[in-house]
């Protein structure tokens, strides 16, 4: 009778600690695009530990002209030198383009699995005559 108590128990254990945690959601500080000036994001994300997951969503916001670009996710070990996450990176990813197209309302989302490196940013490459406002949310968990 012990023995079926103490393996209900552990089942229950096990699942508990198997649940999916809730996550860390940080809001982007607000970046503007002008014309053709490539500039990195303001917000670096600095991962406090291991994680299993690091999502960045992007919207962006017309102001003026015609938004154009691109922008994408950047990494790096000391916060220094980033290079680009992408499919040919050695960082899993999941994504439905690993490069955003900076266009008024466009939204673009990009999920890195077990994230290897410490910091992360965007890198907005825009193009034309314009100014768009960028904003949108890190989160890891």
């Amino acid at each position: 009778m012990k023995r079926i108590i103490f393996m209900i128990l552990g089942l229950v254990l096990f699942l508990g600690a198997t649940a999916q945690k809730p996550g860390t959601s940080i809001s982007m500080t607000l970046d503007t695009l002008t014309n053709t000036s490539a500039k990195n994001g303001t917000t670096v994300i600095k991962l406090p530990s291991v994680q299993n997951s690091l999502t960045v969503q992007v919207l962006f916001t017309q102001l003026s002209g015609t938004s154009a670009g691109s922008a994408v996710l950047e990494g790096s070990v000391d916060g220094t030198t980033y290079h680009t996450i992408n499919a040919t990176s050695s960082t899993a990813v999941i994504f439905v383009n690993d490069t955003a197209t900076v266009a008024s309302g466009g939204k673009w989302a990009m999920t890195v699995l077990h994230p290897d490196l410490l910091y992360y940013r965007m890198r907005y490459i825009p193009s034309g005559t314009h100014s768009t406002k960028v904003t949108g949310k890190w989160m890891y968990k």
